[in-house]
Formats: C-alpha cells, sequence, structure tokens
C-alpha cells in the first residue's frame, strides 16, 4: 500500500507544497518526502507535487494520493479516465493544469485520489512549507 500525502500554501502569487510519501513495508511505514515552491494557484501546487511523487516511485503500484479539504480538484481528479479520453479538453479548450493532469494519468500507476486533513498535515506544514531550507 502507497500513500502520498500532499499539503499546499499559497503566498502571493506563488504556491508552497510539500507531500510525504509512504509505503507500509513489513507493516513498517517507510517515507520519503519532498517540497517545493511554484507560480500560480494552490492547485497547481498539489498537482506538482503529486506528480514529483510519483515522478519517485520505481514500479507500477496501487497508490492512494491525500489532498487537502476544500481545493476544488477532487472533482477533477475523478474524471482523469474521461478527461483523457478527450485530450485533457473540455468546452473547446484545455483543462486547467492539463499538463500536470496528463502526467498524472501517463504515470501508469493506479491512483485514487481522497479528500481531508492527512495524519502528516501539521508536520508536513511546520518542517516542508513554513521552514525555509529545512533539513528533510
Amino acid at each position: 500500500m502507497i500513500n502520498i500525502y500532499i499539503e499546499a500554501k499559497r503566498e502571493g502569487s506563488e504556491t508552497r507544497y510539500g507531500y510525504i510519501l509512504e509505503a507500509i513495508v513489513k507493516d513498517t511505514p517507510v517515507t520519503r518526502s519532498g517540497r517545493g515552491t511554484v507560480k500560480g494557484t494552490l492547485q497547481k501546487g498539489i498537482l506538482t507535487a503529486a506528480v514529483e511523487a510519483l515522478a519517485r516511485m520505481t514500479k507500477t503500484s496501487r497508490i492512494t494520493v491525500h489532498v487537502p479539504e476544500k481545493t476544488d480538484l477532487i472533482g477533477t481528479l475523478s474524471r482523469l479516465d474521461e478527461l483523457a479520453k478527450d485530450k485533457f479538453y473540455e468546452h473547446y479548450r484545455k483543462v486547467n493544469h492539463h499538463k500536470e493532469l496528463e502526467t498524472i494519468y501517463a504515470s501508469g500507476h493506479e491512483i485514487e485520489f481522497k479528500e481531508g486533513e492527512s495524519p502528516y498535515r501539521n508536520w508536513i506544514i511546520r518542517n516542508l512549507i513554513d521552514k525555509e531550507g529545512a533539513n528533510v
């Protein structure tokens, strides 16, 4: 079982994000973390974090990606198959954040998206998002 927990914070025109990639190995959680900053919306930051975390995977897996509540992403993410069939076009134009969505879809993983607070929320915010230059 693989989980990716994502948090993000908007600051002016940038979004800072952090994530925890968690694998359960022999009943023990093994984690890796990452963080970054993007110019753009909260949604772009969350999707960028998902792309980065998925890129760290070495084999195709079944993954649950946990995104923060109230980001308006669950509706879009739950329609990835449908959007991919239409080449990420909707109403004759590319959907917002289509590059990130295309990358997530093309990853080959079986991905389920869940919205809600994660057990790592406070740690991600304190150590990855709010701390400048934190060692992780």
